[in-house]
C-alpha cells in the first residue's frame, strides 16, 4: 500500500509541474458598454453568429462590450474564442493524462 501510495504522490507532483506551466484561456470579462461603433458590433456579433452562437446572443453579449473588448475583437476576429468547447491540446493532455492514470492504476492492481 505505501508503494501505491508513493506512485500517487509522484502522479500529483508530476501533473502539478506540467500542467501549471501550459497556458490558460479564459474569457473577457467587459468593463463598460460601448455605445458607438456600429460597424464594429456588426462584424463581432456576425463573427460570434459564424461560430456557431444564436444571433441573438451575439448581438446582446456585443452590446455588453467595452470600448477596448470591441475595437480588440474587432481589429482581428481570430482572436475571438467561443469558450464552450476544449481545444485540440486541450483534448490530447486530457487523453494523456488519463491513460497515464489508468496505467498506474493498474500497475498497482496488478502488483498485488
Amino acid at each position: 500500500m505505501k508503494k501505491a501510495s508513493a506512485i500517487l504522490a509522484v502522479a500529483a507532483i508530476l501533473n502539478l509541474t506540467i500542467f501549471s506551466s501550459l497556458p490558460v484561456h479564459a474569457d473577457i470579462l467587459p468593463s463598460r458598454p460601448y455605445k458607438g461603433g456600429k460597424v464594429e458590433k456588426t462584424r463581432v456579433a456576425a463573427e460570434l453568429a459564424r461560430r456557431g452562437m444564436d444571433l441573438r446572443t451575439a448581438v446582446a453579449q456585443v452590446n455588453t462590450m467595452s470600448a477596448s473588448d470591441l475595437g480588440y475583437f474587432s481589429a482581428d476576429p481570430r482572436r475571438i474564442q467561443l469558450a464552450s468547447g476544449l481545444l485540440l491540446e486541450e483534448w490530447i493532455l486530457a487523453g494523456g493524462y488519463t491513460l497515464f492514470v489508468l496505467y498506474f492504476i493498474a500497475v498497482i492492481h496488478f502488483e498485488q
